[in-house]
């Protein structure tokens, strides 16, 4: 990124556009790596304290192991939750009692080490994700920040017979379409938020970033936290707002949101006919 970020400065003739997740000596922001899993927590947060719920003490199972999954896990455990899980590729990393912020980052050290052995409180197994792993244990909350398309219908299913009562997606477009229809067609049973409002984080976080340079400031990681959940509770507000004006779900109400303020927008600056409807 660094010299993607040179280069354009050559070109431009000096320090023009915009270009995010710089390094902290030439412009970066503060918590932009773990930026998205934060949010995705301080979402879930949010979620939970309309079901008079708190993450003190809920089973979380997570997958991944890469940025997203390692900081919704510390965050989740900073919170007092039960992080279970963590996943790659080849299989899923168990803790029946937990994990701490150490044994993540003794999964991590093993991931990339090659053989660094992993923690004794901590089972890896083999081609299984987190969703069937140990499937007889109860869990509360899944927190999916792997990849695309990595839950599905039957994954849905199993999670709701282990009592799962909110789902909310780290990675982008965590769920099949499958899956999000059982999803809704049990939401008495379980929330869930789609990816679009609840990995949003990450790039609130590269606008932090650009605050910061047209300021020619850098804030510290605790301004940037405190910007960060503050943005987190405002997309869930909004999104819950118009969830309930028109009588859908948080994730419609999420995408309704967005756009009637893109919409609004668009139709301020003239790029639209201001008596369209939209």
């Amino acid at each position: 990124l660094g010299k993607l970020f040179g280069f354009w400065r050559k070109l431009g003739g000096g320090h023009v556009g915009v270009l995010t997740g710089k390094g902290l000596d030439w412009g970066g922001s503060e918590l932009r790596t773990e930026a998205t899993g934060y949010g995705v927590v301080y979402l879930l947060q949010e979620l939970l304290k309309d079901k008079g719920k708190h993450l003190d003490g809920q089973k979380v199972i997570i997958s991944g192991s890469g940025n997203v999954a390692t900081y919704a896990a510390k965050k989740c455990i900073y919170n007092n939750a039960h992080v279970l899980s963590l996943s790659d590729r080849d299989g899923t990393y168990w803790c029946t009692n937990g994990m701490d912020e150490a044994t993540v980052d003794a999964i991590l050290l093993h991931k990339k080490s090659n053989g660094s052995p992993l923690p004794k409180n901590v089972k890896f197994l083999p081609g299984v994700r987190p969703w069937t792993a140990n499937a007889k244990v109860k869990i509360d909350i899944a927190l999916p920040c792997a990849t695309q398309n990595e839950v599905d219908a039957n994954d849905a299913n199993t999670m709701l017979k282990r009592g799962i009562h909110a789902l909310v997606e780290g990675s982008n477009l965590s769920s099949t379409a499958e899956a999000v229809k059982i999803y809704r067609q049990h939401s008495s049973q379980m929330s869930y938020v789609g990816s679009k409002l609840a990995n949003l984080g990450g790039v609130g976080t590269s606008y932090l970033e650009m605050v910061q340079n047209a300021y020619k400031s850098h804030w510290t990681g605790e301004q940037v936290d405190e910007e960060l959940q503050e943005m987190m509770k405002s997309a869930y507000k909004n999104a819950k707002m118009a969830a309930i004006e028109y009588d859908v779900s948080l994730t419609d109400g999420a995408n309704i949101a967005a756009f009637k303020k893109i919409a609004k927008v668009m139709k301020e600056l003239g790029y639209v006919n201001s008596g369209a409807h939209l």
